[in-house]
């Protein structure tokens, strides 16, 4: 068996096609390859589904119900295969292509023409994704001029 040796640079640590990224005070793990992203969410999503779920979760999620932060069990079983039947289908992502990808060409323009200007990109993109979401669910957006989100000023 090969050892690849890893490759630290900075918040970023390199061993063959998983990467260990710190974001922040975030750790996140990227995993590059399809086939090790199947053995990851197919093969042994059991030992990724159970973790413990952060207080803010709870309360915002009433509890930790949601397939996110719900043990593995029957609710969480049934939770993925609606998930991954219905909303994750390819003929349902299909179905929303035009929308997702006229999202992402406004998001791009937004940052286009704020160059000079400071922007909070994880709460822009975090908007982007609720906006996308709600777009398919329910056909409307959150309006990015909302307090707290930073507005037309670019904040």
């Amino acid at each position: 068996m090969a050892i690849t040796l890893g490759l630290y640079v900075g918040a970023f640590f390199f061993v063959g096609p998983i990467y260990k990224l710190r974001l922040g005070t975030k750790l996140v793990v990227v995993i590059t390859s399809p086939s090790l992203a199947r053995q990851v969410l197919k093969d042994h999503d059991v030992i990724f589904a159970n973790h413990d779920v952060p207080v803010a979760a709870l309360a915002t999620t009433y509890g930790g119900s949601d397939i996110a932060w719900t043990p593995y069990g029957p609710e969480w079983r049934i939770l993925r295969k609606v998930c991954v039947l219905q909303m994750l289908s390819k003929t349902t992502l299909d179905s929303v292509h035009d929308l997702r990808s006229k999202q992402v060409r406004r998001k791009v323009g937004f940052f286009y023409g704020r160059v000079e200007l400071s922007v909070n990109v994880g709460e822009r993109m975090f908007l982007n994704t609720l906006n996308v979401v709600t777009k398919m669910l329910w056909g409307g957006t959150v309006r990015e001029e909302a307090p707290g989100w930073g507005g037309s000023s670019g904040k």
